[in-house]
């Protein structure tokens, strides 16, 4: 098992244009993060591919707790906040 923080700054210009007066984390910058870890565990890695992410509930800017388990070709992916499940997924990947 796999698991961290991931910071989602509120001063980052992203929001000014990503609903300026309620901030929302793209999905695709939390999908970003996810395969940076994988990246630092197999730096190898030429594709992954992005399987059935769903989104719980809006990721606001803030902190979140991540947890990630390889299982052979994949990692299945949780992004929470007091162990309730903001985001999950699956990440494919090949070398």
């Amino acid at each position: 098992m796999i698991s961290g923080r991931f910071y989602f700054d509120p001063d980052d210009l992203i929001y000014s244009s990503h609903f300026p007066s309620c901030p929302v984390v793209p999905g695709s910058v939390i999908i970003e993060g996810f395969v940076r870890v994988i990246k630092q565990f197999e730096p190898a890695l030429s594709r992954v591919q992005v399987k059935g992410f769903r989104f719980q509930s809006f990721v606001t800017p803030g902190t979140y707790t991540y947890q990630m388990e390889k299982k052979s070709i994949h990692y299945d992916c949780r992004l929470m906040i007091d162990d309730k499940i903001m985001a999950k997924g699956v990440i494919s990947c090949e070398a």
